[in-house]
């Protein structure tokens, strides 16, 4: 469950779905249409899985300047093993093994929208903005988020962060890769629990995975700060809840009413609401 190496092909003109469409297709009709509810406020439209939640190119790694990867083949290789199983694999999660492998999964959910391009941008343009005061010296020293200190040659500044989209989606797909290991082992070593509703009324987005300040105290919170809540909706029925409150992997509750995780959801989604019947109304929660 590793990314493929190797030279990839160009796939730029490949649609490449950034929610898994079998995921979607638990939200689904029987005729294969789920409700896409934009929240730019336009009305909600019946959609197919394979027409909503893509980019053309999106993880296209040919003609970038340093990353040569098959991600879209490695994504669907990954995405097939879960495919089958879904949504009972959830059931097994107090194996160590299952809860590690969907940990890599729910991690690859968190860093591939294409909304984490635009946090490229920032960084490759701060990047800039440092190495053009650093004019005449060889490297600059930054201060990571952890307290570590990095040096970086102006000169890979001046290659890589250029403003440019090859120098963007290599960065974005750099990212990507590297953050996916880090992220799933910080939801790993969390408790899981599942919430059950007995009416199909959960809501999922195109960000389904979101973090909750929730006891938190701290001004900045990730997925691991304790306090915080991790939720992703598996299907219209169940929801995943990480947390601190669960004495073990694995335990079921009962929920008598989903307004809560879908606000979360709602809250949490990056451009849809994915819904398997009609909302009569879809309000988007302040911050």
């Amino acid at each position: 469950m590793h990314f493929a190496s190797g030279v990839a092909a160009s796939r730029k003109n490949e649609s490449h779905h950034f929610v898994p469409q079998f995921y979607l297709r638990h939200w689904c009709d029987g005729k294969g249409r789920l409700w896409v509810c934009p929240l730019t406020g336009h009305e909600p439209f019946l959609g197919t899985p394979k027409s909503i939640a893509a980019e053309k190119g999106l993880y296209d790694s040919a003609g970038t300047p340093f990353e040569k990867f098959d991600y879209e083949g490695s994504l669907a290789k990954l995405e097939s093993l879960f495919a089958g199983r879904w949504p009972e694999v959830f059931d097994d999660i107090g194996n160590p093994e299952t809860k590690k492998h969907i940990s890599r999964f729910l991690a690859l959910m968190h860093t591939r929208h294409p909304a984490q391009k635009e946090t490229v941008r920032r960084i490759n343009s701060l990047l800039r903005e440092m190495a053009a005061r650093a004019r005449g010296r060889k490297e600059i020293e930054i201060t990571q988020s952890d307290g570590e200190r990095t040096r970086i040659q102006v000169s890979d500044i001046d290659q890589y962060a250029a403003d440019t989209e090859a120098n963007t989606r290599a960065a974005f797909l750099s990212a990507m890769r590297a953050s996916v290991g880090e992220i799933a082992q910080v939801l790993n070593a969390r408790k899981w629990g599942i919430i059950v509703s007995d009416v199909p009324g959960f809501l999922t987005s195109d960000r389904p995975l979101v973090v909750n300040r929730g006891h938190c105290r701290d001004q900045v919170f990730g997925l691991g700060s304790p306090g915080t809540t991790v939720t992703f909706p598996i299907s219209p029925t169940r929801l995943l809840l990480i947390g601190d409150g669960f004495k073990k992997d694995g335990s079921h509750y009962q929920i008598e009413s989903v307004t809560g995780p879908n606000t979360d959801t709602i809250r949490g989604a990056g451009r849809f609401v994915f819904a398997r019947d009609k909302p009569w109304s879809l309000k988007v929660p302040k911050a």
